[in-house]
């Protein structure tokens, strides 16, 4: 007994759908109405996806790859780093994104040194000097322990 192959409602009208800015549970309930059978929320995601059309929300991991603390959402130093994540995303700034980026901008670059944004869950988001295992304007996560090194190993360096 062969498994049957459930269909999806036209590229066309899930496009439109889409556009529209139908929920996925809208979007699953017009597909039950059209085609008799309702898919989850995953899987309109998932076809979607398949489709090549972006994510509904935007994502900031590029420049906000750690997780958190509630405490610290809204730290300038955050807000600042949502503003050129949805830049670099080529989104729609507001005013206030704007004179952000400006902000950050003169932070980072205006100042005589290059910083870095960085995240520490107990004390937040804080600038500190940039360093070679830098790449972009934060300092992953991955790289803090490094940094921690050369860090440890500069200031041995000038006590002797």
């Amino acid at each position: 007994m062969g498994h049957e192959r459930r269909q999806w409602m036209t590229e066309a009208k899930l496009r439109a759908l889409w556009n529209s800015n139908r929920t996925f549970d809208e979007i699953a309930a017009a597909n039950e109405r059209s085609q008799g059978w309702r898919p989850s929320r995953a899987a309109v995601k998932r076809k979607f996806e398949r489709m090549g059309l972006p994510p509904r929300h935007a994502r900031h991991n590029d420049l906000l790859p750690w997780r958190v603390r509630p405490e610290h959402n809204a730290s300038r130093l955050r807000l600042m780093l949502q503003a050129e994540s949805r830049n670099r995303q080529g989104l729609d700034l507001s005013p206030s994104d704007r004179s952000r980026m400006n902000v950050l901008n003169d932070l980072l670059f205006g100042r005589g040194a290059f910083l870095v944004v960085a995240y520490s869950p107990v004390v937040g988001f804080y600038l500190t000097e940039r360093l070679e295992v830098d790449q972009d304007i934060i300092r992953q996560p991955h790289d803090q322990a490094l940094a921690d090194q050369l860090n440890d190993l500069s200031d041995h360096g000038t006590d002797h």
